[in-house]
């Protein structure tokens, strides 16, 4: 991949976020003026079940960007074409396992949720189809990331932005029809839809190929898997994270409190998305160097540099200022639909992603040489941290919704304190990249 190619990766990351803020100031105040805190919370915590179902993936829709980039790397289309059809055969698989197990416990997961008999009707009516969406959107997911480790960050980029809009767009048109929660259902079903088309389209293109069911190939499955396996454990941990604080929130306090949680959490996660989908690209570049012969070190270097340009000169001021004027932002933001506990959560969170921001270039370096341990340290730490924290509020018998919120914040900033240690010791100095980058460039 040429220097343009990775500029143009870089770049449709941080737009493609830039219009996922856009599109989130366009589509939260309508879902709550039509859906309410309430319906919109049932949403969000039956969609959670999407959060679980991809564990089944394996972490494979991960570790197929950093093997198809360096079989591109070498050219090599026909061991592209088996990775991708030993994936997706693989993924079918367990999509069904997942849905037989998963419909198998809704009983179970309604009772824990403590919903009510108000919301269980609609619970029951809807979670067969969220399972079955849910299954579907990893295999999408996929096939997506193929075009990643492609070189082509830029069209996954924009491909998924495409589904959003016309997630969005569906979702509304059926919303002032009268269609209740099921908009948002159709809507996600019909945006990956053409995802699914439009990526496999492009793959064709690049390849020759798409999918050919009998390049099942049991090599490339345990490299994905040896792979992937250890991204797989960073998944389950991962549970006791957001998914977690989400179900706490729902069982001990309401379902509004959980669409207040998810509103401010996905803004923050946004906001940081502008910075983290452009330095991303990195690393199916740093993984096709990895098979290069020449300049290895001094091509890292150039590409560390300038994403610790983006995080300390764009990034960390962007966090900082928003901790101060988010009440400012918010509150005309929603207007009617305003709620103080947006505004308060959006600060506490932000808090915690504003160290997190750090450990960006960190976290993607690691996955490009395939050192995905240290990744999954950082998923436990956050993950034990966050459950422990949140176990002994409830074991102490104190159920508040901002405690709880501040157990998920610490968890992630300081989660990401323990990352940038691990690099120093593995890698080096966090900044020995720029350090060694910068001295070439001004002649030190």
């Amino acid at each position: 991949m040429g220097q343009h190619q990775l500029n143009k990766n870089i770049f449709s990351g941080s737009i493609t976020a830039a219009m996922g803020i856009v599109l989130s100031i366009i589509s939260y105040p309508i879902y709550l003026h039509f859906l309410g805190a309430n319906l919109y919370g049932l949403w969000i915590i039956v969609s959670v079940v999407i959060s679980f179902s991809a564990i089944g993936a394996l972490g494979i829709d991960e570790a197929i960007v950093k093997y198809v980039a360096q079989e591109y790397g070498k050219n090599n289309k026909e061991n592209i074409l088996k990775y991708i059809s030993t994936s997706i055969n693989f993924l079918v698989i367990c999509g069904i396992l997942i849905i037989a197990i998963l419909m198998s416990l809704k009983d179970v997961i309604r009772g824990f949720l403590n919903l009510g008999i108000q919301y269980s009707e609609l619970f029951y009516a809807i979670f067969p189809f969220i399972v079955i969406l849910s299954v579907f959107i990893y295999i999408v997911n996929l096939i997506n990331s193929v075009l990643k480790g492609l070189g082509r960050f830029d069209q996954a980029s924009y491909f998924l932005l495409g589904g959003r809009i016309i997630a969005i767009s569906i979702a509304i048109v059926l919303l002032t029809s009268g269609y209740s929660i099921w908009s948002l259902y159709w809507g996600q079903l019909l945006s990956f839809i053409f995802v699914l088309i439009i990526s496999a389209i492009f793959i064709y293109r690049k390849i020759g190929a798409f999918y050919n069911p009998w390049k099942f190939e049991v090599k490339s499955f345990w490299i994905l898997i040896k792979f992937g396996g250890t991204l797989t454990l960073s998944k389950v941990i991962s549970m006791l994270l957001v998914p977690f604080v989400k179900i706490v929130i729902v069982r001990y306090i309401g379902l509004s409190d959980v669409a207040y949680f998810e509103i401010a959490h996905k803004i923050v996660l946004q906001i940081r998305s502008l910075f983290e989908r452009g330095i991303s690209a990195i690393m199916p570049e740093i993984s096709r160097l990895t098979t290069a012969t020449h300049n290895q070190e001094k091509e890292i270097s150039r590409i560390m540099f300038k994403a610790y340009n983006l995080i300390l000169f764009f990034g960390l001021p962007t966090f900082i200022l928003l901790i101060f004027v988010g009440d400012t932002i918010i509150k005309p933001w929603l207007a009617t639909e305003y709620n103080v506990a947006i505004s308060t959560t959006f600060k506490i969170i932000a808090i915690g992603f504003t160290l997190n921001l750090l450990i960006i270039p960190i976290y993607y370096h690691f996955m490009a040489l395939g050192k995905v341990k240290y990744c999954f340290y950082n998923h436990l730490v956050q993950a034990v941290l966050n459950f422990g924290f949140i176990s002994l509020l409830l074991l102490t018998n104190i159920i508040d919704y901002y405690l709880f919120v501040v157990s998920f914040a610490v968890s992630v900033g300081v989660s990401a304190l323990v990352l940038l240690i691990l690099y120093c010791k593995n890698i080096g100095a966090p900044f020995k990249h720029i350090g060694r980058f910068a001295g070439q460039k001004f002649g030190r």
